[in-house]
């Protein structure tokens, strides 16, 4: 009689976080994507970096290490409206203070030109400097008021620099739950 031919079926592969045994290597890859992060923030105040855009990418390129083994859905979801919130706050701060100064319309729409115009002129300031001179000089011609005018575009600039307030405070709170949530 010949012996049983014994077939042997390979294990299942088990899924595993690389940095299960390994604290060490965790800490460190939390501390690098923080050090990454804190480019974001610098982002909030000066134009020529993303920003809070840039943080959520970094997220999602630390959730692709960590495959949700710290952050969750739910932490990605605060993230995201952390990013909604700053992406709204950049594209109407110059808006709302320009309105709330009393700017006009057209007046709104040069002075965005002038911003846009501005960073690329003399950048970081240029931008403030560009939405100031746009809304200015727009009220002026319409209107012939330069109290008007100076108003409005003063208006204009509060905004852009509240709104540069509020990002810098959304981005330090990302930057903060970021840590918070993966230390966890």
């Amino acid at each position: 009689m010949r012996p049983a031919v014994q077939i042997r079926h390979p294990r299942p592969k088990k899924i595993i976080n690389p940095y299960q045994n390994s604290s060490m290597s965790y800490a460190l890859l939390v501390i690098i994507f923080s050090l990454i992060l804190l480019v974001g923030v610098a982002g909030t105040i000066f134009p020529a970096l993303p920003g809070i855009p840039l943080m959520f990418a970094v997220t999602l390129i630390f959730l692709f290490f960590d495959r949700f083994a710290h952050l969750t859905v739910l932490n990605l979801i605060i993230f995201i409206i952390i990013t909604l919130a700053s992406i709204t706050v950049d594209y109407t701060s110059g808006i709302i203070g320009a309105k709330y100064g009393g700017a006009g319309r057209s007046s709104i729409i040069i002075g965005l030109l002038g911003l846009i115009i501005g960073i690329f002129i003399y950048p970081p300031f240029g931008g403030i400097a560009g939405l100031f001179v746009g809304i200015l000089v727009s009220e002026i011609i319409q209107f012939k008021d330069h109290n008007k005018a100076i108003k409005a575009a003063t208006g204009g600039v509060l905004g852009v620099i509240s709104g540069t307030v509020a990002n810098l405070i959304l981005a330090l709170l990302f930057l903060v739950l970021f840590i918070i949530f993966s230390v966890k």
